[in-house]
């Protein structure tokens, strides 16, 4: 009987587990600063999380000033460490006073916590500009922000 009552106390302290690791990524993000790794050419930008496991979050977001983003992506986290190393893989629609475009998006980085809700993120971009008469570009860009979650 204690053997049974073990196996149940030890099944709920597993289930309870997986759910705190499931909840410890907030779904919200929001960043201000020079560039952003999921939201591109912008100095604000605002995402959702899609889906979420242990490693990979799939993305949705918008981002403002200079250039207007739209973005859907993925990112990875690389490790569990006090700094998270991550890289980011996106489809980004740019809207800028040039025009239009649509463009891959690359970045690696890392965030670390500051507070409870606020991290500071420090990586680089590269956005893939590909044209149908020239040669294709990557145009790699710093980006730091400061990033609040909830």
């Amino acid at each position: 009987m204690k053997k049974y009552i073990l196996i149940f106390i030890l099944s709920i302290l597993s289930y309870q587990t997986v759910l705190g690791q499931s909840n410890e990524r907030p779904k919200k993000y929001t960043a201000i600063g020079l560039l952003d790794h999921k939201t591109g050419l912008s100095i604000f930008g605002h995402t959702r999380a899609l889906y979420q496991s242990d490693r990979h979050e799939i993305f949705a977001g918008l981002g403002l000033m200079p250039a207007g983003t739209l973005s859907l992506g993925w990112k990875y986290y690389m490790n569990d460490g006090p700094i998270q190393y991550y890289s980011v893989m996106s489809i980004q629609q740019i809207n800028a006073m040039g025009g239009e475009v649509v463009a891959p998006y690359l970045s690696i980085g890392g965030e670390k916590k500051i507070t409870k809700k606020l991290y500071l993120n420090l990586g680089v971009s590269t956005i893939v500009r590909m044209y149908s008469d020239r040669k294709t570009e990557m145009l790699l860009l710093p980006n730091i922000n400061i990033s609040w979650r909830k």
